[in-house]
């Protein structure tokens, strides 16, 4: 039998690479131009006048761009995600400052002269279809994670980013869905896989939704000429939010561990002075252990697994032994 690979890393890996793949390249531009058109409610017909300015190494500043390009004096950034996360706008300023330097760079303008250099309007959108129940949409920004907010000192904030996140699952933008069938095609493929993994090891999810995708004549053509590159994007290759999230919850488990055995300790001690305080104090730190245990385990896909252990603190021996 397969061995079984952490289901919510693989999803991961595989979504950001089949995404990319099928509307960030080259061979694919057709389907970018759908998606465009679909987010913009414009007609365009030939892929020829969409210019893919995806960033060519691949991680910038550990960050992974997904697809970006230009059209109408319009610069896109599209990035697809499979856990919510609020920095999304952070990420977008930092590529939208790369892919302006490569542009100004490649026309040869002069930043330093009197007339303005002109720019294309940049449009950021992120493509969000994880576990966790998100709206249709919403629209992140920069100024949120500003430490004095939007407006301090009767200023207002020299940069703003806004990245507009939209709900890709079963269910959810079905305007858009409708207007862009690769992007419902790809969404169904990615739903089905996590519908088989719930039964099957990942090697045989994958290879299952597949072969039902090309039945159904959902993505048939590219899946079928591509089968090994979908397989082995999904299996190999750890992104680095795979390997964060994993640090995250090793510390959370170990401080939570650590809370734990302290308090066994402090209670075997016996000792009477600042008794009720400490229990106090404890309590409070304990349920915020928990909040971030809840946060992560959920956000790992792993919280049916684990959440008796959050509730029961006699369990949680078990948690500490099966995740550490």
């Amino acid at each position: 039998m397969s061995t079984r690979i952490n289901r919510a890393n693989a999803n991961r890996r595989h979504k950001d690479t089949v995404f990319r793949d099928l509307f960030g390249s080259e061979e694919n531009k057709a389907n970018a131009l759908s998606l465009y058109n679909a987010l913009t409610g414009k007609s365009y017909t030939d892929p020829a006048l969409l210019q893919i300015t995806t960033l060519s190494d691949v991680l910038f500043l550990g960050l992974k761009n997904d697809v970006s390009f230009l059209i109408d004096e319009e610069l896109f950034l599209w990035e697809h995600q499979s856990t919510h996360n609020p920095n999304m706008p952070l990420r977008g300023l930092l590529y939208f400052a790369r892919l302006y330097n490569t542009q100004v760079d490649k026309a040869r303008l002069n930043k330093y002269r009197t007339t303005t250099v002109e720019l294309p309007t940049p449009y950021y959108f992120v493509f969000y279809n994880g576990t966790a129940q998100r709206p249709d949409r919403e629209v992140l920004r920069l100024s949120d994670a500003f430490s004095k907010g939007a407006e301090a000192d009767g200023l207002s904030p020299a940069l703003e980013v806004t990245a507009t996140v939209l709900n890709i699952n079963d269910g959810h933008n079905q305007e858009l869905m409708a207007a862009c069938q690769v992007l419902s095609d790809y969404a169904h493929l990615v739903g089905l896989i996590r519908e088989y993994n719930k039964t099957m090891f990942i090697e045989e999810a994958i290879d299952a939704a597949i072969q039902q995708c090309i039945d159904e004549n959902v993505l048939a053509d590219y899946l079928t000429r591509r089968r090994a590159e979908v397989q082995d994007s999904f299996l190999t290759g750890y992104n680095e939010a795979d390997r964060i999230q994993a640090e995250q919850l090793d510390r959370e488990i170990a401080r939570k561990k650590a809370r734990v055995e302290g308090r066994t300790e402090g209670l075997a001690e016996g000792r009477a002075e600042g008794r009720a305080e400490g229990r106090a104090e404890g309590r409070a730190e304990s349920r915020a252990d928990d909040a971030r245990l809840y946060k992560l385990l959920r956000d790992a896909g792993r919280l049916d697994e684990y959440l008796p252990a959050l509730e029961d603190p006699t369990l949680m021996t078990r948690l500490f032994e099966e995740l550490a």
